[in-house]
C-alpha cells in the first residue's frame, strides 16, 4: 500500500484500462480514508466537476482486483478524447449524421438517436449494394 501512496503527485494524468475502460483523470490528492479505502482523489480530465477515486484494487464488485494504475500515455489520452469526439457528417433525409468514436449517431426527431455501430455500418453498407444492384 506503500508503494501505492507515493506512485502519484498532484497533477499526473492517471488511467487503468480496468478502470471505466480506461478513463483519464487528473490527481488532486492522496487521501487515507477514501469511500473504499486509501486512493486518491482526482478529476476527470474532460467532464468538469466529475470527480473519482484511485483505489489500488476493487473492493466493492471484484474483490481485490488490481486496477494497475500508471501514467497515462499520449495514447491512452488521445483514446480517452475520443470518447467526446463528434464531426457532422451531413445529413441523411431530415437527420443529421454524426460521427462518435463508436460509430455513427443519426439523430433522429424529438431528440432521440440511433447509434451504428461499426459491425452494423458493414451490415447496411451490404444491404444498400444488393438493394442499388
Amino acid at each position: 500500500m506503500e508503494d501505492f501512496k507515493n506512485k502519484f503527485k498532484k497533477g499526473d494524468i492517471i488511467c487503468s484500462d480496468k478502470f471505466h475502460n480506461g478513463l483519464c483523470m487528473v490527481v488532486d490528492y492522496y487521501k487515507e480514508n477514501c469511500y473504499f479505502g486509501p486512493g486518491y482523489s482526482c478529476e476527470d480530465l474532460v467532464q468538469p466537476n466529475q470527480k473519482w477515486n484511485a483505489y489500488v484494487s476493487d473492493l466493492f464488485f471484484n474483490r481485490g482486483k488490481d486496477y494497475n494504475w500508471r501514467i497515462a500515455t499520449d495514447s491512452d489520452i488521445a483514446k480517452y478524447l475520443d470518447r467526446y469526439l463528434e464531426i457532422n457528417l451531413g445529413k441523411v433525409g431530415n437527420h443529421t449524421a454524426v460521427y462518435k468514436d463508436d460509430g455513427i449517431m443519426l439523430e433522429l426527431d424529438y431528440g432521440e438517436s440511433v447509434l451504428l455501430s461499426v459491425d452494423a455500418l458493414k451490415s447496411l453498407r451490404n444491404i444498400i449494394d444488393k438493394v442499388v444492384e
